[in-house]
């Protein structure tokens, strides 16, 4: 939730999770977001400090910089997103004790016993950079990530403490992925954009519709009183010729009017490119164990992700459950 209790934004949490990447929050208050900044992103604001709204009215006073789209800070949010890295393969540590929530989220009532094998299993995150044409236009970047474990989209990504641990080198006490699937996982991920551009267009649309309504009044009224004015003059024409040549600007006057409602309404209709910007593999080292003194239902073995507290059944001894 925002600032006095009203829901962010789309767009608003996308700032605040690109600047925790680097930063820390210090707080907000009256709508003024403040912000430490550290590494890449201090450089390339220039500054160790933030304070930002997204409040139109806020900003521009006292160093309170606007993070609406279009915005410089926005601008540079986007340019320090896209440095992230067109792909990479990430490993997160192996550590942090047995966490059953997720057997108590599934509602098993076994216990899980020793651990049998030790294996990384894939996460895939993508990001896209999603550009809308339109009225009013804008660029987002919309960042998916695929469990390849669970089987599900993890909706809040990877958590903030976990992408601070994240290393290239693999632990050699576990053992590699078995074969998945990135593919799937993107035309998984690739379902979910279509759904948020679905939602972020149907929202362009409603905040463009008013302005729409106001240049097609607008048009109307001016093209009737051009009608109103020929029509006034047609009726003292008395030559065949004369009446033939009003005649024919009336009908130019109507195709033109047309013309130009068409014109405006595809232009407040949004256009959007969407564009795959970056891919990384995050490797989670997942613990393979038999679930003990379960019921008749339950799986006898389950794959267990301690670092996320993630469980879920084992397809095979040796396999990852996709």
């Amino acid at each position: 939730m925002g600032e006095n209790g009203r829901r962010r934004s789309r767009r608003e949490q996308w700032v605040l999770d690109v600047l925790e990447r680097s930063g820390s929050a210090r707080g907000v208050e009256d709508g003024i977001y403040s912000y430490a900044l550290e590494g890449r992103l201090a450089e390339l604001l220039g500054r160790e400090e933030l304070e930002f709204t997204f409040q139109r009215r806020r900003a521009g006073r006292a160093g309170i910089e606007l993070a609406a789209s279009g915005s410089w800070l926005h601008d540079q949010l986007l340019r320090y997103a896209a440095e992230w890295g067109q792909s990479a393969v990430l490993h997160a540590p192996v550590g942090g004790d047995l966490h059953e929530t997720g057997i108590k989220r599934r509602r098993w009532t076994g216990t899980p016993g020793t651990v049998l094998e030790r294996r990384y299993v894939p996460v895939y995150r993508f990001t896209f950079r999603v550009a809308f044409y339109g009225e009013p236009p804008g660029v987002e970047l919309v960042e998916v990530v695929w469990d390849t474990g669970t089987g599900r989209r993890l909706a809040r990504g990877i958590p903030a403490r976990i992408e601070e641990t994240l290393g290239e080198t693999a632990d050699p006490e576990v053992l590699p992925p078995t074969e998945s699937d990135p593919q799937d996982a993107f035309r998984r991920a690739w379902e979910a954009v279509e759904v948020e551009v679905e939602a972020r267009v149907r929202e362009l649309q409603e905040e463009g519709q008013e302005k729409l309504d106001r240049e097609i009044r607008s048009l109307e009224r001016y093209y009737r009183q051009l009608i109103d004015e020929e029509k006034r003059l047609l009726k003292t024409r008395t030559g065949k010729a004369a009446r033939e040549e009003a005649e024919r600007k009336l009908d130019l006057l109507k195709l033109e009017w047309e013309r130009r409602v068409k014109e405006e309404t595809e232009r407040f209709r949004p256009q959007v490119l969407a564009r795959l910007v970056a891919a990384a593999t995050v490797l989670f080292p997942a613990e393979r164990r038999v679930l003990e003194g379960g019921g008749g239902n339950e799986p006898e073995e389950v794959w267990i992700d301690p670092l996320r507290g993630e469980c879920w059944p084992a397809v095979a001894p040796a396999d990852v459950a996709k």
